[in-house]
């Protein structure tokens, strides 16, 4: 059976979210689905497409973008989504220049088992490499991994893969690694533990200023949380540990995006 969502029409002025001071919002969308009517390998189909647009409070472009989307949602609780984007006047418009995008996203994921529970992301096509001002492309794979032990503990271990080319020529390779175990003895306290792997590998013919050909560090975290207010998600978080060790190299960070295992408190 199929159901047409209705579509939505949004005007909002907002101010500091985005990133330059003060625009305007519209943005409108349709979303048609499909729900199984008996028991079956899928349960939902959907298909959609967003429009945004943003300008400026004098009435200046600042960035227009369109969305077309296809999901599925089925047995083993699994779902599947595929996004395209398109931006064009980005409102990643950076130091003065203005840039448009395409890029696709695929994301997805099961549970094998009623505690196991297999994930993947990937992003590939256009991005700015904001260290050098100037378009790039981008291939980044995100598998994850969760495992809940009895009710208490949980285990978690996520990769992070991304490279990047500018012109054909390889710009930077990223690898994060990241193992966590939380450990819940109610509804309001648990531990956390982190431990993070992150190894940069950068091209420095490729960039237009001087730069380290590779950057390895390991982080470590042991934190301790009790939330006052759980349905507000307010905490109050005591690291016990953080460590951040430099196995090699040096960083030059600007225009790269790193990996934050700093969480907020309602997190867990």
């Amino acid at each position: 059976m199929g159901k047409l969502s209705a579509g939505r029409i949004k005007f909002s002025r907002r101010s500091g979210l985005f990133p330059r001071v003060g625009f305007r919002n519209i943005e409108g969308g349709l979303q048609y689905k499909w729900n199984a009517e008996s028991v079956s390998w899928w349960s939902m189909f959907r298909v959609g497409s967003e429009l945004n647009y943003f300008e400026k409070q004098d009435g200046r472009p600042l960035s227009n973008s369109a969305w077309l989307w296809f999901g599925y949602s089925g047995t083993m609780q699994s779902s599947l989504t595929f996004l395209f984007i398109r931006e064009w006047k980005s409102r990643e418009m950076y130091a003065n220049h203005e840039f448009n995008l395409t890029y696709f996203r695929i994301s997805g994921g099961f549970w094998p088992t009623s505690n196991l529970e297999l994930d993947a992301t990937t992003i590939f096509g256009d991005q700015i490499d904001y260290a050098n001002v100037r378009l790039g492309k981008r291939f980044r794979l995100n598998p994850s991994l969760t495992l809940n032990i009895g009710k208490h503990l949980r285990l978690s271990l996520d990769q992070n893969f991304e490279q990047m080319h500018v012109s054909d020529v390889r710009l930077y390779t990223t690898n994060i690694s990241q193992l966590s175990a939380v450990y819940h003895f109610n509804v309001r306290t648990f531990f956390r533990t982190i431990i993070q792997y992150v190894n940069y590998d950068y091209n420095p013919s490729n960039y237009i200023y001087e730069i380290g050909s590779n950057d390895k560090r390991l982080f470590t975290q042991l934190l301790f949380s009790y939330k006052i207010n759980p349905a507000l998600c307010s905490s109050w978080d005591i690291p016990i540990i953080t460590r951040a060790i430099r196995i090699s190299g040096l960083i030059n960070s600007a225009g790269h995006s790193s990996s934050s295992w700093g969480m907020p408190g309602c997190s867990s």
